[in-house]
């Protein structure tokens, strides 16, 4: 079972490809350059790209709004993080420990870093913190105001988590 999100070279795609003869028809054959350049581009890819976005709504000190999420297994119910409410101004943002890509193969969620960006006018300014203390499928949001006060912010703000 390989995990998400998966690290790639050329060699994961089978290396570099020559065509055995010439192409016949463009229309339908795959040149092994352009298959390589494919797979390059993709490898390189994987080593930068988000695997998952969430959108959340603060609510003070009543539990968080997920707004919207996207990642690259989906963006179904089955798959949505759940946002934890752990403690004035801390939150969990959990993702499924393992889901199953469009190749219908299971793969564990393992992020390695994250970013957090507060939209729009903020009521409170906050000075987001993200860390992943307990588990890889799992990103810990913590808020502090500009006097390094924990907080839950006000109703109505929102945030965007990258995570990849």
């Amino acid at each position: 079972m390989a995990g998400l999100p998966g690290i790639d070279d050329i060699d994961s795609y089978g290396g570099v490809f020559i065509n055995y003869s010439p192409i016949e028809d463009p229309q339908t054959d795959l040149d092994a350059g352009f298959f390589n350049l494919i797979s390059s581009n993709v490898a390189g890819m994987t080593q930068t790209a988000w695997r998952a976005i969430v959108r959340v709504q603060m609510n003070g000190a009543a539990a968080p709004t997920l707004l919207q999420h996207w990642a690259v297994w989906g963006n179904g119910p089955s798959v949505a993080p759940t946002l934890v409410r752990s403690g004035v101004g801390a939150l969990q943002v959990i993702w499924p420990s393992t889901v199953v890509d469009a190749l219908v193969q299971t793969k564990s969620v393992a992020f390695r870093d994250a970013s957090l960006q507060m939209r729009g006018l903020q009521a409170i300014k906050l000075h987001p913190i993200v860390d992943f203390p307990v588990s890889p499928n799992q990103v810990f949001c913590y808020f502090f105001t500009s006097a390094d006060a924990a907080s839950d912010g006000t109703t109505g703000q929102q945030f965007t988590l990258f995570v990849s």
